[in-house]
């Protein structure tokens, strides 16, 4: 779970766009979490949008991800390594988070133009 302090972060990048919630990744990055605990938390919070029923946030957070782990072109992506499953099973096992796959947006609501 998110502290209040974690959420706020992503609430204000989130209303900025993708060029801030890139910025809070590479902060994220800059304060020593690995590219799998950057993840997660983004993980965390498009699951807190979906519950609380913002799906045009949580399709920012999706494509965020995409971004993080590698799945999106070469030149859009966040970090150098293309982050596996199997690295953040490791992650999530070694903070005892349930081990589960990366939220799913529902592709009516994913906006591919984001």
């Amino acid at each position: 779970m998110l502290d209040a302090s974690t959420i706020k972060q992503f609430e204000d990048a989130l209303l900025v766009g993708p060029r801030a919630l890139k910025e809070l990744a590479m902060s994220m990055a800059s304060a020593g979490l690995s590219q799998a605990a950057i993840c997660h938390h983004f993980d965390l919070f498009g699951r807190h949008l979906r519950t609380t029923g913002r799906d045009d946030g949580a399709a920012l957070i999706w494509v965020s991800i995409e971004n993080i782990v590698g799945w999106r072109s070469r030149e859009s992506c966040w970090f150098d390594h293309y982050l596996t499953n199997e690295e953040l099973d490791e992650y999530r096992r070694s903070i005892d988070a349930p081990l589960r796959p990366i939220f799913h947006v529902d592709p009516e609501h994913y906006r591919h133009d984001l």
